[in-house]
């Protein structure tokens, strides 16, 4: 990711207090509110409890995906997630398990064309990608809210692959310039984590 350097005050110390330095920011969390962003990065551990860290059906699913895609893995993760189940022709089913099992981390182009699929959004996709590689993010209306809280430009738009693409570069920033003390060990993708406290953050006054 390309990264630029500015002063940019949230390092955290072990007794989780804010001090200043400089930081390298990546490019796409560039304008981002400094003070709210530090204050973020103080509650994350907490947020994640009130988020709902500890999913035991969540965690049972990142599980229930083996061996070689297909599509009785997508039917799994749409129970998981609520979303029905479509019955797409042979030549629909395959165009879509190509387009999953090419795509590349962060890109999401491959997939944008999927979207003219009846019963197909970015919401739904985000799901599948994010059961399958564990990296893309799942696209969550509130945690596009909290990353609009931290002064950021996120549209939650569900027809549109382009915002998703950019939901997907902005956890990718909030992920890496994370001190180190603010991800608790879980067992679980950083990218859930990340999505779990903006969306927990959005709804704090």
């Amino acid at each position: 990711m390309n990264q630029v350097s500015v002063k940019f005050n949230c390092q955290i110390n072990n007794d989780n207090d804010i001090s200043e330095g400089f930081q390298v920011i990546p490019v796409a969390l560039f304008g981002i509110d400094v003070k709210q962003c530090e204050e973020f990065y103080r509650q994350l551990p907490a947020l994640l409890i009130e988020g709902g860290v500890f999913d035991e059906k969540y965690e049972a699913m990142l599980y229930r995906v083996e061996g070689s895609l297909c599509l009785d893995h997508l039917h799994k993760i749409d129970e998981w997630a609520g979303f029905p189940i479509s019955a797409w022709p042979e030549e629909i089913v395959w165009e879509i398990l190509i387009a999953l099992a090419t795509i590349s981390y962060p890109d999401v182009s491959l997939i944008e064309s999927l979207l003219t699929l009846d019963g197909l959004d970015a919401s739904r996709l985000s799901h599948w990608l994010h059961i399958l590689t564990n990296v893309y993010p799942i696209y969550d209306k509130d945690a596009c809210a909290g990353l609009r809280k931290l002064g950021l430009v996120c549209p939650y738009e569900v027809t549109d692959m382009a915002s998703y693409g950019l939901y997907v570069s902005l956890i990718e920033g909030i992920k890496e310039y994370a001190p180190a003390t603010a991800l608790p060990e879980y067992s679980l993708p950083r990218q859930r984590l990340i999505q779990l406290g903006l969306a927990a953050w959005a709804k704090k006054n």
